[in-house]
């Protein structure tokens, strides 16, 4: 099995990179770097949102040390069958699965869950882009094959 996170050292920390906050896999929205002092090191100050929720976050930390960034994975699966809240997927190996639930945790989520049930009870050929971190499986857009 693969590893959820991977450490790697503050100062190589940018604007865009994942890394964990509060046990959260987050996506860097800003990086500020202070000089170094004449008490330590230079420092790191992160803001953050979560990837899965949307809430903000903030880590304050030297830049020698080291921190956990989640192995994120993106990928799209062709839209089967919507059930209730559950979503029927093809995979990559054409296997059908059904261990996604539709877009939830936030008021954008919701609003993204309408507009893929919109275009799947309109007979498109859906994909809905999937990210995966820290063994959790998202909903986190969606493309219609024209």
């Amino acid at each position: 099995m693969a590893e959820l996170t991977t450490p790697i050292q503050c100062g190589t920390l940018r604007i865009g990179d994942y890394m964990m906050i509060n046990d959260h896999p987050c996506k860097i929205l800003d990086a500020k770097y202070c000089k170094t002092g004449k008490h330590g090191t230079r420092k790191g100050h992160f803001f953050g949102e979560d990837i899965f929720t949307g809430q903000k976050m903030e880590y304050l930390s030297g830049t020698t040390k080291n921190v956990d960034t989640p192995n994120v994975m993106k990928a799209d699966y062709q839209l089967v069958d919507i059930t209730d809240d559950t979503v029927s997927y093809l995979d990559a190996d054409s296997n059908c699965l059904d261990d996604l639930v539709m877009p939830h945790l936030s008021d954008s989520d919701e609003t993204l869950a309408e507009e893929i049930r919109a275009a799947y009870e309109s007979g498109s050929e859906v994909y809905v882009s999937v990210l995966t971190a820290m063994d959790v499986s998202a909903i986190k857009g969606f493309k219609i094959n024209k």
